[in-house]
């Protein structure tokens, strides 16, 4: 679908991504939408903006295509149809999208890990089975907690995962478990708030609570700040992109 005729107008921006360079080209308009990233380093008084040419050496091709995809149809792209493994490409589109300082792009995607948590799916390794519900758990969690700083919306979204769907087979189990120091101390710091709560008379967290609250708790916006979902939403009709994940 057409979202936007003049987002193709202009000349292309040249981008070379990866260590192995891989040449991306993506028109200007669309390039600056949101990342504030790339807005700056397209300013002429920087050799980037004079040349129209970025290099973004440390940024793997694979993830930078998910985020041309996003760009351009504003829709988070999974290439895998398997429930369990779709995770991690989101997950690694979020961590570029902090790294390109482009704050919409994070809050789409935790937009769609909310939706896929909330939705049940086939097991793969049981065709037969009922459909169940699949969490981002152990080198999820790993690929978070090493890529995002203390105090991350994304390492929030990981914690209240395991506190109210969780289950002790998450832990012993070492397929399962993250080994990730700073992710078992924080989960480790969240149980004890919720043995403390018990003991204090107070009631219980239900798993219900997680699928009831707004995703804007995860968002990067800001309280003071609507939420990009919902402004799309009513920006629809002018050359406002479709907001439907693409999983």
């Amino acid at each position: 679908m057409l979202t936007s005729v003049r987002s193709y107008h202009g000349e292309p921006v040249k981008l070379l991504v990866g260590a192995e360079p891989v040449i991306f080209y993506v028109h200007e308009e669309v390039l600056t939408r949101s990342s504030i990233f790339l807005r700056t380093a397209l300013k002429d008084k920087w050799e980037e903006g004079q040349s129209r040419q970025i290099k973004v050496p440390a940024e793997d091709p694979v993830v930078f295509h998910d985020y041309v995809h996003w760009l351009y149809h504003a829709k988070i792209h999974c290439p895998s149809v398997d429930a369990e493994t779709c995770y991690s490409p989101m997950l690694l589109l979020y961590i570029l999208a902090d790294n390109l300082l482009d704050t919409a792009c994070q809050d789409r995607v935790v937009d769609a890990l909310l939706l896929h948590m909330r939705d049940k799916a086939p097991d793969p390794g049981d065709p037969g089975a009922s459909p169940t519900r699949w969490f981002p758990i152990g080198f999820d969690v790993d690929l978070v907690y090493e890529n995002t700083p203390k105090g991350s919306f994304l390492r929030r979204l990981m914690l209240d995962t395991h506190l109210y769907q969780g289950t002790s087979n998450w832990i012993r189990n070492p397929e399962l478990a993250s080994l990730n120091v700073e992710s078992l101390a924080d989960l480790s710091a969240g149980l004890l708030d919720k043995v403390y709560r018990v003991h204090a008379g107070a009631v219980l967290d239900k798993p219900e609570q997680f699928d009831a609250q707004s995703p804007c708790v995860y968002h990067k916006h800001g309280a003071d700040k609507r939420c990009g979902a919902d402004k799309q939403v009513a920006e629809k009709g002018k050359d406002a992109p479709d907001q439907d994940q693409d999983m």
